[in-house]
């Protein structure tokens, strides 16, 4: 909410509205409908403004099957759509991003005795805003750093903590942050009643899967001439988070403006 309040999105959508812009609710490219119908004489070209919303894996074994853990996008959406829930116990977060620090905070708003941030290199390299990560640990968030989850463990089907590995970071070449290394035998615990996973977002796979003539970078967003933002269809064209990877809503709404 106070990145962007919802008073200021409905003005903005009902401003869209009022300009007499149609818009259809429930339609997904690919399925319903179909690309190459809409530049068939119905239109002169298409824009892909999708974003990039899905949630990044750890790529650890059972880590959104099991009761406990959360994908933090959706964590902090469910807030903003469903209301506050009430959260006891200790809460682990993973990831260094401005949506770490925002479900760290908002954890701690909601009641957990202990919130946790796990990032795998130093503080030097958290994407975050370094002014939201001392407003985190004011709020008594814990930060630990140079450490990665290897596995997660259960009780039953209910997480009851991490297990985790240490991390060195080797020299990056140039433009690149420090790469994290595992040191090995270096396991231990984390005890832990949810896990919020935040490691970044990324353009939802089955968009692709929909649209397979779409060419995409190496990184998975929509590969697009950097001069006319036209894709590799025809008359198709894209920008925002879909094509730069996730940013803010300022910067994606200035790629839409080009």
């Amino acid at each position: 909410e106070y990145r962007l309040p919802k008073k200021i999105l409905d003005t903005e959508i009902e401003w869209i509205i009022d300009i007499g812009i149609e818009v259809k609710l429930n339609a997904e490219i690919g399925k319903n409908i179909k690309v190459q119908e809409l530049l068939n004489g119905r239109y002169d070209a298409v824009y892909l403004a999708i974003g990039a919303a899905a949630s990044r894996r750890l790529g650890i074994k059972d880590e959104y099957e099991t009761e406990g853990v959360v994908k933090g996008i959706v964590f902090l959406r469910d807030i903003q759509l469903r209301g506050l829930p009430t959260l006891k116990g200790k809460v682990i977060v993973v990831g260094g991003g401005n949506t770490a620090i925002d479900a760290a905070r908002s954890a701690g708003r909601l009641g957990a005795e202990n919130v946790k941030v796990v990032y795998r290199r130093s503080i030097n390299e958290m994407p975050a805003h370094y002014s939201e990560i001392e407003a985190a640990k004011e709020e008594g968030v814990e930060f630990i750093f140079l450490t990665n989850p290897k596995s997660i463990l259960t009780s039953g089907n209910r997480i009851r903590g991490i297990e985790c590995l240490k991390m060195r970071l080797e020299k990056a070449q140039a433009n690149e942050r420090p790469r994290p290394v595992p040191i090995p035998d270096s396991e231990y615990l984390l005890s832990c009643d949810y896990l919020i996973i935040a490691i970044g977002q990324e353009v939802e796979e089955s968009f692709f899967h929909n649209l397979p003539e779409c060419q995409r970078e190496r990184w998975g967003t929509i590969k697009v001439d950097d001069n006319t933002l036209e894709t590799s269809l025809k008359g198709v064209f894209a920008g925002g988070d879909a094509v730069t990877g996730p940013s803010t809503a300022v910067s994606a709404i200035a790629s839409q403006k080009r």
